[in-house]
């Protein structure tokens, strides 16, 4: 599992080296720092879900990375986030079989606490979509 904090879909390599030279600007502005994960739900609600998610709390420090992050690339051509959602996606839903059990688990679940996070690092994924599912791949890793 991993924190989103910005989708660029296809990229040449060019924009790689670009996007790279970005990130290693803005981690040097940050030290590791925790997070804490709690509660979880669903996108885009509990009636209708779509991805089910967990949640974090304390993520200031997450989120002041995500801005600074999507300043940077919207400066080399990158459009800027409408909204950022500081989760972690566990699952996903196709079709709507079985909804009112993944609802009520959610519900059940939607205060759990589950512990704290370091955050010490940021990775530079490529993701390839296969039948059984994404596959990541770091293609660089940036130590706060």
């Amino acid at each position: 599992m991993h924190f989103t904090l910005k989708f660029f879909g296809d990229i040449d390599t060019e924009g790689i080296d670009l996007i790279s030279d970005r990130i290693e600007k803005v981690v040097n502005d940050f030290e590791p720092f925790n997070i804490k994960i709690t509660g979880c739900g669903a996108f885009p609600n509990n009636n209708h879900i779509k991805v089910i998610w967990i949640g974090v709390e304390s993520d200031e420090l997450l989120v002041q990375l995500h801005d600074k992050l999507d300043k940077e690339f919207a400066a080399i051509g990158f459009d800027k986030d409408k909204k950022f959602s500081t989760h972690l996606t566990i699952g996903r839903m196709k079709s709507a079989k079985g909804k009112n059990q993944v609802k009520d688990v959610i519900e059940e679940f939607e205060n759990v606490e589950i512990g704290e996070m370091n955050v010490s690092d940021i990775a530079f994924k490529k993701s390839t979509l296969k039948p059984s599912g994404p596959v990541y791949e770091n293609l660089k890793t940036y130590d706060l």
